[in-house]
């Protein structure tokens, strides 16, 4: 029987999914800025089941750097250069720097099949279709969504292509679902490489540049 001022406690012993050991190489550190290449498969803040295997949590562990503030962020999958500012002042002054679109970000990936030899605008809008899976997908009554996909070179061995994406939005997995709506998805995607794709999309949300 539980009485008034009784207290109950418990403990839950979890643990975290394993993420890659690859070693995370240190680019610039300064007063204001630490810079860093995210290794994939680990989610650069604390969400979901992972806490301890996060960038800022490795980073704190291994290097005494207790206070990082995201300016960027890169799908958990995906590697990349992230920049920590050292103090929220310093955050806010680059997260506006990136919303008027002063730092320009730019992605590679290696995608299925021949992709177009011309860079392609994709302005298609994009929805949350399955919130439980986190899965997004290409729909009227999404949010306004623009990439720009230019093609690097293509491997007829492995027919695959290696493209620059440049969001010009910020939509959850936006280059990810683009890509696979174009017919391309990433190579290894677990979520949109073997989804149902559009392969001729309508000319007037694809235009050359």
């Amino acid at each position: 029987i539980i009485r008034d001022k009784n207290k109950l406690s418990h403990k839950i012993h979890r643990h975290e999914p394993p993420v890659s050991d690859q070693q995370i190489k240190i680019i610039h550190v300064s007063q204001e800025l630490v810079v860093v290449e995210k290794p994939p498969s680990i989610p650069v803040h604390p969400c979901g089941r992972y806490r301890h295997n996060s960038l800022q949590f490795i980073l704190a562990h291994e290097y005494g750097w207790l206070n990082l503030y995201p300016i960027n962020r890169v799908d958990r999958l995906a590697s990349g250069l992230i920049l920590f500012a050292r103090n929220p002042e310093i955050a806010h002054v680059y997260a506006r720097q990136i919303s008027e679109r002063q730092i320009k970000k730019i992605y590679l990936a290696k995608v299925v099949g021949h992709f177009a030899d011309k860079e392609l605008e994709v302005r298609e809008p994009i929805i949350v279709h399955r919130k439980n899976e986190g899965r997004c997908e290409c729909g009227p009554t999404g949010k306004p969504s623009l990439t720009f996909i230019k093609m690097l070179g293509y491997d007829e061995d492995s027919d695959s292509s290696l493209v620059m994406c440049y969001p010009h939005s910020g939509r959850t997995h936006q280059i990810r679902v683009h890509l696979s709506w174009l017919g391309h998805p990433i190579i290894n995607d677990p979520l949109y490489l073997n989804g149902t794709r559009q392969t001729e999309p309508p000319t007037n949300e694809l235009s050359f540049v």
